[in-house]
């Protein structure tokens, strides 16, 4: 008997999983918050450990929803990072070392947490989209999580293309990421986005 698994098989292509990669869901992945998403991960622990932000889910809030001093301000989309910390305001960018507490992650992209730094920013007038991008929460794996997870084809890794896939919101994104995987992978550009078309 023929199973969809079988129909839909990917043949891996063995990228590990680290700092400044991107995790690629599988089309199977049905939560919401990972459903066809391309998370960018920015941290990794010597015990196998991964924190990472979704880059192509919008949260449906702007910016001047969340902090009420810049709400006079042009509407600056927030994007969902994941299911933890929703709370917490972060954001990517590719300004060095001008917003106090960034930290590197790979070639010109950072990571940043200070809001007062970027609120001047942004007050001043300055450049935004494909500069600066904003996420409510992050996603996070525990020791061995990931790596079981992508060894049970839940999700495929790849590099990076440019910064532009990780401050720019493009809602091919999934699928440009899934032709980076190699063609081993396919078979879940087949898929269809709901299960309801038949």
């Amino acid at each position: 008997m023929i199973t969809l698994s079988d129909i839909y098989a990917i043949q891996a292509n063995k990228e590990k999983p680290g700092k400044g990669k991107v995790l690629v869901a599988s089309p199977f992945i049905t939560e919401k918050c990972f459903k066809r998403s391309v998370v960018y991960l920015f941290e990794e622990g010597e015990d196998d450990t991964y924190i990472g932000l979704v880059l192509n889910k919008k949260s449906g809030c702007f910016l001047g929803d969340i902090i009420r001093e810049i709400k006079w301000l042009p509407k600056i989309p927030v994007y969902l990072g994941g299911p933890v910390g929703t709370n917490r305001l972060l954001y990517l960018h590719c300004l060095g070392n001008i917003f106090t507490d960034s930290v590197h992650i790979k070639e010109n992209i950072y990571l940043g947490t200070d809001l007062l730094s970027v609120i001047s920013y942004i007050s001043a007038g300055n450049k935004i989209d494909g500069y600066v991008k904003f996420f409510l929460g992050y996603s996070g794996w525990g020791a061995g999580q990931l790596k079981m997870e992508i060894a049970t084809e839940g999700w495929g890794v790849a590099n990076l293309q440019n910064s532009d896939s990780c401050l720019k919101y493009d809602n091919s994104l999934w699928r440009k990421s899934v032709i980076t995987l190699g063609e081993g992978y396919s078979s879940w550009l087949r898929i269809p986005g709901s299960y309801n078309y038949n």
